[in-house]
């Protein structure tokens, strides 16, 4: 029949070509091949610059933690302070006294929200596997600082959403991540090979992040971006 001859071709599409995949941060269509291995495959947006793991080849729940199991940072490393440092320097500049702030993704060494608890500001923590307190997840920030996790999230544009959510008027959501270097780079690039990194964000990424958020960028290098209304 008609319908079945249909039926037939629509799946012999899907098939052929496989799912049809959308940038999980801004959700257009407009996607393209940006690199593939024998181990992976990676799709750009034309839309929002984003670039993301096929979700094929993303890990299980026990894959992901036993390697961030791997990166715990000691509490009192000075090189780890010093990795910090280019997103607290800033921040303190910025934050008024005596804030409240939150950790999102603070992994098993929660030492950037020490620092700025030395500092005078009240911290909570979150993280889905170290510092799994959801009731922190129902209250508004002064500011929020993610630090390393932002590549990890497989649906940005709700996880990134939700966040802002969470933040007061006026708030101020200060990340670390690193930046896209570039196509020609990318298959050498380390932070690439991390399997828990999944999403790469750009320049023109951010610029269209801070529209979607409704924030403007007030800092912003290599791997340190800070948003503020």
């Amino acid at each position: 029949s008609a319908s079945a001859e249909v039926f037939f071709c629509l799946n012999l599409k899907l098939l052929t070509f496989g799912p049809i995949l959308n940038c999980p941060l801004c959700n257009h269509s407009a996607i393209s091949m940006y690199y593939q291995d024998h181990l992976s495959r990676y799709h750009h947006c034309l839309e929002c610059d984003l670039v993301f793991l096929d979700p094929k080849f993303h890990l299980d729940v026990k894959e992901e933690k036993k390697i961030y199991d791997q990166h715990e940072n000691a509490l009192f490393d000075e090189g780890y302070r010093k990795f910090l440092s280019k997103l607290f320097n800033p921040l303190l500049k910025i934050l008024p006294p005596n804030q409240t702030g939150l950790d999102f993704g603070a992994g098993p060494g929660p030492f950037l929200a020490k620092i700025l608890e030395d500092h005078g500001h009240t911290m909570k923590l979150y993280d889905p596997y170290y510092h799994p307190h959801k009731e922190n997840l129902k209250k508004r920030y002064d500011f929020i600082v993610s630090t390393e996790v932002f590549e990890h999230f497989y649906s940005p544009g709700k996880e990134i959403s939700s966040l802002k959510c969470l933040l007061r008027d006026n708030g101020i959501l200060g990340i670390m991540t690193k930046l896209n270097p570039g196509k020609e780079h990318f298959k050498d690039w380390y932070y690439r090979k991390d399997e828990t990194h999944v999403c790469f964000y750009s320049t023109k990424t951010m610029n269209w992040l801070a529209d979607f958020l409704n924030m403007k960028i007030i800092h912003m290098d290599n791997n340190v971006i800070i948003f503020s209304y």
